[in-house]
C-alpha cells in the first residue's frame, strides 16, 4: 500500500483528487490532506511518508 498525503487550497481540487485516487488507485492510501504547507510540513516530520500531492504556491 502507497500512503499518501494532499496539500491542496481549493477544496474543490481536494475532494476530485481523493475521488480519483479512491477509484483508480486501490493500491494508494490518503492518510491526510492540508490546505496549509506549514500544517503539512510539521505531520511529514512525523511520519514516514512515501507520496504527496501538492499545486500550493
Amino acid at each position: 500500500m502507497i500512503k499518501c498525503i494532499i496539500i491542496e487550497d481549493e477544496p474543490q481540487a481536494v475532494t476530485l483528487l481523493k475521488t480519483i485516487v479512491n477509484n483508480k488507485f486501490p493500491n494508494v492510501e490518503i492518510l491526510a490532506d492540508f490546505d496549509k504547507v506549514s500544517v503539512a510540513a510539521e505531520y511529514i516530520k512525523k511520519i514516514k511518508w512515501i507520496l504527496f500531492f501538492s499545486t500550493c504556491n
